[in-house]
């Protein structure tokens, strides 16, 4: 299920991983696709050297132009059609993700990254310590981040609720190494990654991963312990 999902009202179809996301062009693949994104829309996707499901990553954000009518930046605006919304992008100059202002965005996506490959960090939180696993049912709680930013309860619970489907696979991996290059052509250089900024965002990013991860958990365990004790009751 898509995490716009009774947030947005469903519009239309998704596009095709051939088709632009900012004007009509159809191009022959998905890598095509991306230079030409980034060539005449100058669109390059965030903290690309970390993404581990590039086709995922555009399903996504497919659903997000083709169905819902949202721009990529504004994200919560739904116009009336798919051109309406892409000539609006192109005009306000809003071809680009919101993803590095503030983790109440990034969250979003970040189930298509992997940051572990970054540098360690010995000040990253605990989660034991942390979190507390009920805080779900609390209306008001906000999550603070390592880098004392806060994620408010409504975005955790969009998050923690969003099902994506992400690969970790070979193919995705060479499609990023082969786009590396046409990115550096055009000028991209990449978030520099041994820089105090990038390595806060980080930080965040993995703990609202692990923050993630840790809730399925303690579900998963509150469910086989529901099913054991109505087992139990039948059984007996």
């Amino acid at each position: 299920a898509s995490a716009l999902e009774g947030e947005a009202q469903i519009l239309g179809t998704p596009l095709g991983l051939e088709e632009c996301l900012f004007c009509s062009l159809k191009s022959s693949c998905l890598e095509e696709n991306i230079s030409h994104m980034a060539h005449v829309h100058s669109f390059f996707v965030p903290d690309f050297e970390y993404i581990k499901d590039l086709t995922g990553l555009f399903e996504y954000l497919d659903e997000k132009v083709g169905i819902f009518h949202v721009c990529l930046w504004c994200n919560k605006k739904s116009f009336h059609d798919v051109l309406s919304v892409q000539r609006h992008m192109t005009d306000k100059g809003h071809c680009k993700i919101l993803f590095d202002e503030n983790p109440n965005s990034a969250w979003e996506y970040v189930d298509f990254y992997d940051y572990s490959t970054s540098h360690p960090d010995a000040n990253e939180k605990n989660l034991d310590e942390e979190i507390d696993g009920n805080f779900l049912d609390t209306a008001g709680y906000e999550l603070a981040l390592p880098s004392g930013k806060k994620v408010g309860h409504r975005t955790l619970v969009r998050y923690y609720r969003q099902c994506l489907t992400s690969r970790n696979n070979d193919r995705s991996l060479e499609l990023v190494n082969k786009l590396k290059d046409k990115y550096r052509a055009l000028g991209w250089s990449g978030p520099g990654t041994t820089g105090e900024v990038f390595q806060r965002k980080v930080r965040d990013l993995k703990y609202l991963q692990q923050w993630k991860n840790k809730q399925h958990m303690r579900l998963g365990v509150r469910n086989n312990m529901h099913q054991h004790h109505y087992r139990a009751q039948v059984n007996f």
